[in-house]
């Protein structure tokens, strides 16, 4: 009978613990705690003080940054613990115990070692059994203003895009769900079938948006969310061309408003090269190949959409086939004659250019 209670006054070492899983084992940062349970075999509790004050001692766990979600080292290095002697973990039964997890109490992101203690000193170790995710990011979304005519990929970069068993983030835009295809992809540490990304596109159809901001919500694991800000416009409108009538490649000036960052235009279909002077203010000169005529100048996006039409006169430029006499000397004043093509209104001026660039007026 003594032999008996000497042995009950201390843990005895019974088969040693085993960690077999952890769930949820990836978990994102949305602010609050959340349990997660790790389960396994022979968590053990031990009696003590079975004479006076009859208890049990129960299990301990502790966990290790390992890393980033990558498992990469980054300097970050730390140790939480958890006791069921400081509620931080619950003993369920000998192949379950249960923590709280959350950035309040120490946890960052990055993935993280398991240890579980019994009362007899024995250890189950679990390497890169557990990740904690900030929440997402949106640092940057191109294109950051869209027509409300246009259809358009819209990407979006950020941090902590989270792709789990093949199921990427959820990307609503206004009232819209849509389809998120990730990029920039690694692979977490504790599940290389599970990802973070920096990037996400989706396809976006401006019809279903109304104009103003739409709100871009991003959402991974279900359970972390962030927002961002897509501008929704009308469509440009083109109030003038100046000149009215141009000649050949000489540049044309377009005003108006709602003109779009990304401006593509084209005369004829022929591309013309954009300059912008201000949000209402285009510099276009029309590309090689544009005919001569009343044509088309057609206002775009580069993302799609955003189209203004207008008309433009353009006049071909004149040919100079001949001058008789083909020399002049220098000091000498001498009556020549141009034979000139493509004269489309009464001729403005006439100069000569030489080799050096210096252009010299003459008298017609």
């Amino acid at each position: 009978m003594l032999l008996l209670l000497f042995a009950a006054c201390g843990p005895a070492e019974g088969p040693p613990p085993r960690i077999s899983d952890v769930a949820p084992p990836l978990v994102c940062d949305a602010g609050g705690s959340v349990e997660v349970r790790v389960g396994g075999s022979g968590f053990a509790p031990a009696p003590v003080q079975v004479l006076e004050h009859p208890a049990l001692e129960l299990p301990t766990l502790r966990l290790t940054r390992a890393g980033d979600l990558t498992g990469a080292d980054d300097g970050g290095e730390t140790s939480l613990f958890f006791t069921p002697e400081d509620g931080s973990l619950t003993w369920v039964d000998a192949g379950t115990v249960a923590f709280g997890a959350a950035r309040a109490d120490g946890m960052v992101a990055g993935a993280w070692d398991l240890a579980l203690t019994n009362p007899d000193g024995q250890t189950a170790a679990f390497e890169l059994g557990f990740s904690w995710a900030n929440a997402p990011t949106v640092t940057a979304m191109s294109p950051e203003r869209l027509c409300v005519d246009a259809s358009a990929t819209l990407t979006l970069t950020g941090t902590d895009f989270l792709v789990e068993g093949g199921v990427a983030p959820t990307v609503t835009v206004g009232d819209e769900v849509l389809v998120a295809t990730p990029g920039d992809c690694a692979p977490l540490a504790t599940d290389p079938e599970s990802q973070v990304c920096t990037t996400l596109t989706v396809s976006v159809d401006a019809a279903h948006l109304a104009i103003g901001q739409a709100e871009v919500v991003v959402t991974t694991l279900d359970t972390c969310p962030t927002t961002a800000a897509l501008t929704v416009t009308a469509p440009p409108t083109i109030e003038s061309v100046d000149p009215s009538i141009s000649c050949g490649a000489a540049p044309l000036i377009l005003t108006g408003s709602g003109f779009p960052d990304d401006p593509v235009v084209s005369i004829a279909g022929v591309a013309a090269t954009v300059t912008v002077v201000d949000g209402g203010t285009l510099e276009v000169v029309p590309g090689e190949g544009t005919p001569s005529g009343t044509l088309e100048l057609e206002l775009s996006s580069a993302a799609g959409g955003c189209v203004a039409t207008t008309t433009v006169e353009i006049i071909a430029e004149p040919t100079v086939y001949f001058v008789d006499p083909p020399v002049l000397w220098s000091g000498v004043t001498v009556e020549a004659t141009a034979w000139v093509a493509d004269l489309s209104a009464e001729v403005a001026e006439v100069w000569l250019r030489d080799t050096a660039g210096t252009v010299t007026d003459l008298e017609f």
